[in-house]
């Protein structure tokens, strides 16, 4: 999708329209949320769970998808985001944003259909220890 671009006419501000897919990287950040029991700060989120850069920087994001609300510094799951994990509720395939504003919605999915389960050697199931905590729990 080409973006689209205004110019106000008052100030001269490029006014553009943003798509943002729900993805693993905002996926991994909920359930980074709900491990550290469904209320915290972005940077207690970061140092206790050792998110990626990428993860850090697009956080925020699940605000638009009603995944998780501000509440002064922290962040709070809400219960969309709560049933989603569960596997009982649905999120956008994406969203798009003009003024940091949800301007569109995509087709709703379920966790299972975005992030379907992956087959894992038992082998492996012990360097995965934390991850497993954090997989999605079926």
């Amino acid at each position: 999708m080409a973006k689209k671009v205004e110019i106000c006419p008052c100030c001269g501000q490029k006014i553009v329209e943003y798509r943002h897919n729900f993805n693993s990287v905002l996926f991994n950040g909920l359930k980074y949320l709900e491990y550290l029991g469904g209320k915290a700060t972005l940077r207690e989120i970061f140092d206790k769970m050792g998110m990626s850069s990428s993860e850090y920087a697009n956080f925020q994001k699940l605000q638009y998808f009603d995944m998780v609300s501000k509440d002064g510094r922290n962040y709070v799951l809400t219960e969309k985001g709560e049933q989603f994990l569960k596997g009982r509720g649905t999120c956008p395939e994406y969203v798009v944003t003009k003024l940091k504003k949800v301007v569109e919605v995509g087709p709703e999915m379920t966790a299972l259909e975005m992030f379907p389960p992956v087959q894992v050697k038992e082998e492996y199931e012990e360097q995965a220890s934390v991850k497993k905590v954090l997989s999605f729990n079926r």
